[in-house]
């Protein structure tokens, strides 16, 4: 199956420009928000699991979390991933 990977490069969880850039990749790269030819991969090599379910839980509504459950297929962080149920 094919799949795009984005790799963003920020340290600490943030939104722009890096969910603005994975939107774009989901529209450019893999048809849309419905994703039908491509899965889209966010790697976060700087990141670990632990900081994004800290973030996820302390502010579910901020607009980087919501943006990247939205476009995700999976996010890969530095030891570990979680798959679009698990975000």
């Amino acid at each position: 199956e094919p799949v795009v990977v984005y790799e963003v490069g920020m340290r600490k969880l943030r939104s722009d420009p890096y969910t603005g850039m994975a939107l774009l990749y989901s529209y450019l790269y893999c048809g849309g928000m419905n994703r039908p030819d491509r899965r889209l991969i966010l790697w976060f090599p700087n990141i670990v699991v632990a900081t994004w379910n800290e973030t996820a839980a302390r502010s579910p509504n901020a607009k980087h979390v919501k943006l990247y459950r939205l476009v995700a297929d999976a996010i890969v962080f530095k030891d570990g991933y979680l798959m679009e149920m698990d975000l």
